[in-house]
């Protein structure tokens, strides 16, 4: 979620060499068009309730390479996206080797009251209309 609502880069600037008709709009060459990545990352059609941390929204979405741009796409994608992924993975196998994670008793308590109110709400009879 980070690297989408955060990107590392703003926005990427390209020039048309020769005319072309985007969804209606004509391109002239020699424009310039100025691509913002956080309305890119942020578009409601794409990412539902885009700006709400929401980890398993990535089981259902598939965002093309142009709709989700952490490292740019194409030709013009940082050098560096793949040593940044491979740092990344690396950090999380170094954490859980060198450190143990708990989840607090607080929400074990919170989920298992959880869990009791559905099983009891299962249990009750329902109305069938």
């Amino acid at each position: 979620r980070g690297v989408r609502v955060l990107a590392t880069g703003d926005f990427s600037l390209r020039y048309f060499n020769d005319d072309h008709d985007i969804n209606g709009f004509l391109m002239q060459k020699g424009s310039n068009v100025l691509l913002d990545w956080d309305v890119t990352q942020r578009t409601e059609n794409v990412f539902e309730n885009a700006l709400l941390f929401d980890p398993s929204r990535w089981k259902k979405v598939k965002p093309t390479p142009y709709e989700y741009l952490p490292f740019g796409c194409g030709m013009h994608s940082c050098i560096g996206k793949y040593l940044a992924l491979l740092e990344m993975r690396l950090l999380l196998i170094v954490m859980f080797q060198r450190y143990s994670f708990r989840i607090p008793q607080h929400f074990l308590d919170i989920m298992s009251y959880t869990l009791l109110q559905s099983v009891h709400f299962l249990k009750k009879p329902h109305l069938h209309l």
